[in-house]
């Protein structure tokens, strides 16, 4: 697990650094496909909203099934992510799309985050329906002109790279999780 949130770490901070400040080729064609601000894609973009989220962190706390360590992970590992992307990797890239910082996308960061950590607490077969909802969510903020293509992408990394890296270091305290767990059961 610790592999795969260094893989995507690095892959975020390449992507940000290869995207530059503007858009690429890749996000002027996926934006083009799209059309533009519409009221499917405002629809579809309320995933990626704090109301949203919060439900699917309420969600996660229920189907962690008791397990103090995944409800710690529902809590912070989110807002972990969001907040270390917020504070740090945007004003790191400064990559901006009209008025505000757009890379890695905060939305996407906090939806995939909060899927990420849905994933830990149900199960890997979770993911075949994260990935899909984070790409719908995706295109939905690109087809509304909030982001660029490659943000969306930046931030999906990003909030995988940071649940899993937290989850992996909880991990490595079974015995410490196990006791815990079993005190509150």
């Amino acid at each position: 697990m610790l592999i795969w949130a260094l893989a995507c770490a690095v892959a975020a901070v390449v992507l940000g650094i290869a995207v530059g400040e503007g858009p690429t080729a890749v996000d002027t064609w996926i934006a083009a496909r799209l059309g533009g601000p519409s009221a499917l894609w405002d629809t579809l973009s309320l995933t990626t909203h704090p109301v949203a989220t919060l439900s699917v962190i309420a969600a996660t706390v229920v189907l962690a099934r008791r397990r103090l360590s995944v409800a710690l992970m529902a809590a912070a590992g989110p807002a972990i992510a969001v907040a270390l992307n917020t504070w740090a990797l945007k004003p790191a890239f400064g990559r901006v799309h009209g008025d505000h910082l757009a890379y890695p996308s905060g939305h996407t960061t906090a939806l995939a985050a909060i899927l990420a950590v849905l994933v830990i607490a149900a199960g890997p077969r979770w993911i075949a329906a994260a990935i899909p909802l984070i790409a719908v969510a995706g295109a939905a903020i690109v087809g509304m002109g909030y982001h660029y293509a490659t943000d969306i992408l930046g931030g999906a990394l990003w909030a995988s790279a940071v649940v899993t890296f937290l989850w992996g270091t909880l991990a490595r305290r079974p015995r410490e999780r196990d006791a815990t767990e079993n005190a509150a059961a």
